[in-house]
């Protein structure tokens, strides 16, 4: 008689293990695997734009002779390729591009900043920028300053033209 009892008992726990395992199998089987996303935001200044920047900002030009699309900024730049963070699950990339402005469309609207810039302007009158060839302000740079003179506007030296990479504000 206890044979027999010992014998179901063990039957059962056999059918318990089973079933549990089934039903365990066909729970992962049906999870949702999590898949992070990226966003992308393309920027081309952190004050508004051109006419929305006060006077402490640099403005980056797409084309020698101070022309084409703008890329107006106020303060330090530590790599004008933008960012990434995590935004909850999600990854979100930064880009910074040029845009066309007020006046419509503008050779280089939409292209990416680092390393396309051919000359830069600040109208400032308390502070001078340095543009830099590496990000982190490291490298050659270029200095723009307008204390003291009618605006601190120039076409990049040849080794920053198309080869820039941040940007420094200085008192």
């Amino acid at each position: 008689m206890m044979g027999s009892t010992l014998k179901k008992a063990v039957q059962r726990l056999g059918i318990v293990a089973a079933t549990s395992g089934a039903i365990a199998g066909v729970s992962l089987a049906a999870s949702p695997v999590a898949q992070a996303a990226t966003h992308i935001s393309y920027v081309s200044s952190n004050c508004g734009g051109f006419s929305g920047c006060s006077d402490d900002a640099l403005d980056l030009k797409y084309n020698s002779n101070l022309s084409g699309a703008n890329f107006v900024w106020q303060g330090n730049n530590v790599d004008y390729a933008g960012y990434e963070n995590t935004c909850g699950l999600d990854t979100c990339r930064t880009v910074y591009v040029f845009e066309a402005g007020t006046g419509g469309a503008a050779n280089g609207a939409g292209q990416a900043v680092k390393n396309n810039a051919a000359g830069a302007c600040t109208y400032s009158t308390t502070h001078a920028y340095y543009v830099y060839y590496n990000s982190f302000y490291t490298g050659h740079s270029q200095k723009f300053d307008d204390r003291g003179t009618s605006y601190g506007c120039s076409d990049f030296d040849s080794t920053l033209h198309n080869e820039n990479a941040s940007q420094k504000i200085v008192s």
